[in-house]
């Protein structure tokens, strides 16, 4: 079915966004035993989320290899994009414009080179977030009206990145970096 939101909720699994090559919405998913992943479309958008039927001890031990979930899609434009994890790795690649991106994760790293017309919200306890790219010839600017990231110990950086309106940061010991940053306010918050 088409869609036009998106909401994924993985808790563990990677997820990865990237352009697909036959104009057909795919999720492609790595499941173990006991972690199952289900995709399916209702009310206009794409649900995404994981039945964990792991008991507290399979968390004890050394594990070979995470789950991930990759979202091939066919179009260039979304309304939302929800994404809540807890040591997933997000990465979105530039093909993309949704009209609001909010990203949760507790340990997992955010990349993100989509823009975000309206909203563009993240948060994290310790993972890295990087928005935009250091390569200007190759991607384009990351373009929002406001931005939100919040991080207590995880790194921040701002690359090539342009908020008609807002951009706020909040860090409490994670470091923040800009590079050809425009807004006409910016509000960051350190401890």
């Amino acid at each position: 079915k088409d869609f036009s939101s998106i909401k994924i909720d993985v808790r563990t699994s990677d997820v990865i966004f990237v352009p697909s090559e036959d104009e057909k919405c795919r999720v492609i998913c790595t499941d173990t035993e006991n972690v199952k992943h289900t995709a399916t479309v209702k009310d206009d958008t794409l649900l995404i989320s994981v039945e964990d039927g792991r008991k507290w001890y399979d968390h004890i031990g050394i594990f070979f290899g995470n789950t991930s979930v990759t979202v091939a899609l066919p179009k260039e434009s979304y309304d939302l994009l929800n994404i809540t994890g807890n040591t997933s790795d997000i990465t979105i690649s530039k093909d993309f414009i949704f009209t609001n991106i909010k990203i949760t994760t507790d340990t997992g790293d955010v990349s993100l080179l989509s823009s975000a017309k309206e909203t563009l919200d993240i948060s994290t306890d310790t993972g890295d977030i990087e928005i935009g790219s250091f390569d200007i010839k190759k991607d384009k600017p990351i373009e929002c009206k406001n931005i939100k990231i919040e991080s207590d110990t995880g790194d921040i950086k701002l690359l090539q990145t342009t908020a008609s309106d807002t951009i706020t940061i909040e860090s409490n010991t994670g470091k923040v970096k800009f590079y050809l940053v425009k807004a006409p306010y910016v509000n960051v918050v350190t401890d």
